[in-house]
């Protein structure tokens, strides 16, 4: 019997996930049964004792004016 975890497990070890991106997939977000990808919409930040959902992807660095 596998580990209730055991798919999340695979996503870290195997697609590079970071914890909190791991920690904000959903059963919806899965595309497993048609195509055999996972997209990743949001992570799970944790501020202090509380959690927030965000943007999985980094802001844009900013640029220096020329």
């Amino acid at each position: 019997m596998r580990h209730r975890l055991y798919s999340l497990y695979h996503l870290v070890a195997f697609c590079g996930l970071r914890r909190g991106e791991a920690s904000g997939v959903r059963d919806e977000d899965s595309g497993l049964d048609d195509a055999g990808t996972v997209t990743i919409r949001k992570q799970l930040l944790q501020l202090g004792w509380d959690f927030e959902e965000d943007d999985p992807r980094p802001t844009p660095p900013s640029r220096w004016p020329r």
